[in-house]
């Protein structure tokens, strides 16, 4: 019997859940291990130079949190035969879980991808690029995609040849698991918000195009989040990366929505002013009740993506 492919490992990943928790950990590790092999970066490196990177991936990407604990998937992706470790050889797997980040620094613990899957990535540049889709199409909404390349260094653009070492075997496709969206909630959540961003009310049009008016997922598709009105807000392109990047949020006050802007908001110029200026303000809802947003994606929202005050 084959050995399962890099692919079906990733589909038997476990991740930790608690309710609706996000807990990106694992998925951004290994988007980390996928830019280094692309850019043929070495295959294992110490916790001493990944802990950085990775906790600034969780902070960047990952939920408000006091702390993310990026010991925790540097340590644990090995049990699903995604992660390799040196210097835990005498370590059960009860130990190696339990070490802290100063005992893996103090071992010299380092990680990487399985000799195996490293060389195989490396000769095939689309299998890179298809495992990176498969987790950012699971695990975060379309407005992180980029941003987290860029941080990764991965490049999903990439068609360069790889450098080849030895014959290249069929590659196996990467399952066909995405949750499909309804072409049908965009139409139905911009007639419900009148055809203007929820925010600000900017509706720019180009004849009669809507030039920069997006459908925005309060609970993201990614977190199971439904196709329907009630998980969706009218938002421009701009109120819509700020929402889901958790500048901005939505508080309950009696039977309305009001905007929040997060106190970690930071900066200068007129894209700064375009978030502070609405703080406290109404947020512009559907005339039909029965569309406005549901209580329960708010609250994910807050929960999850929100960057409250501590």
């Amino acid at each position: 019997m084959a050995a399962p492919s890099i692919h079906e490992r990733l589909a038997r990943v476990r991740q930790w859940r608690r309710g609706g928790q996000r807990a990106p950990h694992k998925p951004l590790l290994l988007l980390l291990a996928l830019g280094r092999a692309q850019r043929g970066a070495s295959r294992l490196s110490p916790w001493e130079e990944l802990r950085g990177p990775l906790e600034k991936l969780l902070l960047d990407f990952g939920p408000p949190r006091r702390s993310h604990n990026p010991q925790e998937p540097f340590k644990r992706l090995r049990n699903d035969g995604l992660w390799e470790l040196t210097g835990v050889g005498d370590l059960s797997d009860t130990d190696r879980n339990a070490l802290s980040s100063r005992q893996l620094l103090d071992r010299n613990v380092a990680g990487g991808l399985p000799l195996a899957d490293y060389d195989h990535l490396r000769r095939n540049n689309d299998d890179i690029v298809q495992v990176a889709e498969t987790i950012l199409h699971a695990h975060f909404p379309p407005s992180y995609h980029d941003a987290i390349c860029q941080t990764v260094g991965l490049d999903l653009k990439l068609t360069v040849e790889m450098p080849v070492a030895e014959e290249v075997h069929d590659r196996p496709v990467a399952p066909s698991n995405r949750r499909v969206r309804d072409p049908a909630f965009r139409v139905q959540v911009l007639r419900a918000y009148r055809r203007q961003c929820a925010v600000c009310g900017s509706s720019l049009r180009l004849g009669d195009a809507l030039l920069d008016l997006q459908a925005a997922h309060i609970k993201w598709h990614a977190a199971g989040g439904p196709d329907e009105v009630r998980n969706g807000l009218a938002l421009c392109g701009f109120h819509h990366m700020s929402f889901d990047r958790g500048a901005l949020g939505l508080e309950a006050d009696r039977s309305r929505y009001m905007i929040q802007v997060s106190e970690d908001v930071n900066g200068s110029g007129e894209l700064l002013e375009g978030l502070l200026k609405f703080e406290g303000r109404r947020l512009s809802e559907p005339i039909n009740r029965a569309q406005r947003p549901h209580p329960d994606f708010v609250d994910w929202h807050r929960q999850e993506v929100f960057h409250a005050s501590a």
